[in-house]
């Protein structure tokens, strides 16, 4: 209503149980008025399922992957390799009868703000801008890239090892100190 969203803009839920049996989901929500009268509201449900799948099938360079991250700082979607370097196991399986009753959102292990681990992922996604941030997971180091996403207010994360983004200009320094030592043993000989 007017005193709610004074903006009359369309809402994003954070990732809940359906109640009606669809899983998790997320939720666009706006309203309907004709002139300054609330007629309705009308909306559309994402299964997160959807929303996974759509990043599963990303297609990234040096092994890496992408995450979405909600306004609150909770994960919506996570591939299998974000499982396991995040220590998570995507939630799939629901108790309806408790969903009923209440709401059931994701646990406090899917917000990275709560994680000291991701704490610097954190603050990138707070300054609400494109960057890259180093962070350690599961003993290896990674480059975080983040960017918002227009609407719901999230943030795509694409993560990457380190080793492998890399792994080229490393191989040119290497290449590039060695032309240089033979280049210097050569004047020394001259």
């Amino acid at each position: 209503d007017a005193r709610h969203n004074p903006g009359r803009k369309i809402v994003w839920t954070d990732a809940y149980v359906d109640p009606a049996g669809g899983g998790w989901m997320v939720s666009a929500i706006g309203p309907v008025y004709s002139a300054d009268r609330l007629e309705g509201v009308v909306g559309i449900d994402v299964t997160v399922d959807t929303i996974v799948n759509q990043i599963l099938r990303l297609e990234l360079p040096w092994n890496g992957y992408a995450m979405l991250i909600g306004r609150d700082g909770t994960i919506l979607a996570l591939p299998p390799r974000g499982e396991r370097d995040l220590g998570l196991r995507e939630l799939k399986d629901h108790h309806y009868q408790d969903a009923i009753r209440a709401n059931t959102f994701k646990p406090e292990q899917f917000n990275i703000g709560k994680r000291k681990d991701l704490r610097p992922l954190m603050e990138a996604i707070g300054n609400d801008r494109h960057g890259v941030t180093r962070i350690t997971l599961s003993g290896r180091e990674f480059l975080a890239a983040t960017a918002p996403v227009d609407g719901p207010g999230w943030h795509l994360v694409v993560l990457a090892p380190a080793s492998g983004i890399l792994a080229d200009a490393t191989a040119l320094r290497d290449q590039l100190q060695t032309v240089g030592k033979a280049m210097l043993a050569i004047l020394l000989v001259f």
